[in-house]
């Protein structure tokens, strides 16, 4: 098992935690992180912009997708759109990425919020070992 940072915009990470997004989707134009690099059961950390982590979630499954025409784009987007729960700007720059990650996300559980040292701009960082991102200050890891 693996555990996961997610970063999000507060708007996305609000509709996690209130049951009403229970799909995270990232998508690029080439394979990146978290492309081919979770599954099932890995650990996501999920931590607003700029803001701290503030709950997690198990991963329940995973979708890989390698999209190359607008057709398999445009299914994509309708049978899913309701649970990844995407405004219109992330549509229409997604329109052009051909490397899909779909997560369904298990029962999210708030934890007391806690920063972590991060300085880069990574919306996703996977964390091989606690030590390097947990809190130096923190002696115990909220209860997952």
């Amino acid at each position: 098992m693996n555990e996961h940072l997610v970063i999000l915009q507060p708007r996305y990470l609000n509709l996690i935690i209130t049951g009403k997004k229970d799909v995270e989707c990232r998508a690029s134009r080439f394979k990146r992180v978290p492309y081919l690099r979770v599954c099932r059961g890995d650990q996501l950390w999920f931590k607003r912009t700029s803001g701290c982590v503030t709950c997690t979630s198990r991963v329940v499954w995973v979708k890989e997708l390698h999209i190359t025409e607008r057709q398999q784009f445009d299914e994509l987007r309708a049978r899913w759109q309701d649970r990844i729960r995407a405004d219109d700007s992330f549509w229409r720059a997604a329109h052009l990425k051909r490397y899909w990650t779909l997560l369904g996300l298990g029962r999210v559980r708030r934890c007391k919020p806690f920063a972590v040292r991060k300085r880069d701009r990574r919306g996703w960082v996977v964390l091989n070992s606690s030590e390097q991102w947990w809190p130096a200050d923190r002696l115990e890891r909220p209860s997952r």
